[in-house]
């Protein structure tokens, strides 16, 4: 997947709560918690709808008129808390048109410092 681009960055979004503070004296505030995922391995992620979480692919490169990365996000289907890895994210390879993992654990251990920006695939 490329959005506006080739230099993608893949985003974990969740909420969080804000702590009880002189701000937030009723402890009910939130703020969104981003997490950019930089390797294949960091990337093998749990849908937690609890918490609210997504995954935005951006290009950090280009901006909308409100100034944030252009991009999509992926929401994940079905309950919360189902075993197993839900998303994986992998760098996509050009001459692929559907880029797919392949191999399991000992692929993503032997690819732990690439980078995981191009490509994604949510797994049922």
């Amino acid at each position: 997947m490329t959005v506006d681009g080739l230099r993608n960055a893949v985003d974990e979004v969740e909420a969080q709560r804000v702590p009880v503070s002189a701000d937030n004296p009723h402890g009910n505030a939130f703020r969104r918690a981003r997490t950019r995922l930089s390797s294949e391995s960091s990337a093998q992620r749990l849908a937690d709808n609890s918490t609210g979480r997504v995954w935005h692919i951006v290009n950090p490169d280009v901006r909308n008129r409100y100034g944030n990365p252009v991009g999509y996000a992926l929401y994940p289907e079905g309950p919360a808390g189902v075993a197993g890895r839900r998303v994986l994210v992998h760098p996509g390879q050009g001459h692929l048109r559907h880029p797919a993992p392949v191999g399991g654990p000992a692929t993503t251990r032997r690819s732990a410092t690439r980078p995981a920006t191009s490509s994604t695939r949510t797994r049922r």
